[in-house]
């Protein structure tokens, strides 16, 4: 998939819409682990790392309006990211849009992401699976 074009650059095409499929649909883009969601004509967008022990949210459950870790069954809120009975913890969610048939997010969020998986140890979830 292209990067948006020069003019547009505050944004980040992540998925054609045609490949995505209702509920959970894991994206990698640059290396970075992204998580959409699409309930009906609804769409959302996700950091791909659980927060607890940074498993991968694409392998997570929906359950009606929660995104739930398949880890240790942490659920964040469809609708904010934040997490179920604690107040100030929040999965990212990305402000998105849909142009020209693709999903878009804000380069300056996914950059911020980035920077945050950078830092985190690839063996973690080595041994992990659902």
């Amino acid at each position: 998939m292209n990067h948006a074009e020069a003019g547009d650059g505050d944004w980040l095409p992540i998925a054609d819409l045609k490949d995505l499929s209702e509920g959970i649909n894991p994206v990698t883009i640059q290396a970075t682990e992204l998580v959409t969601i699409k309930k009906g004509d609804s769409l959302a967008v996700f950091a791909g790392r659980c927060l607890h022990q940074e498993a991968p949210m694409g392998q997570g459950i929906l359950e009606e309006n929660h995104l739930v870790c398949s880890k240790h069954l942490w659920r964040y809120r469809l609708d904010t990211g934040d997490l179920e009975g604690e107040p100030g913890i929040r999965l990212q969610k990305f402000e998105c849009r849909i142009r020209e048939q693709l999903l878009e997010i804000r380069q300056e969020a996914f950059d911020q992401l980035k920077a945050t998986y950078a830092s985190y140890d690839e063996d973690d979830d080595e041994d992990y699976v659902p």
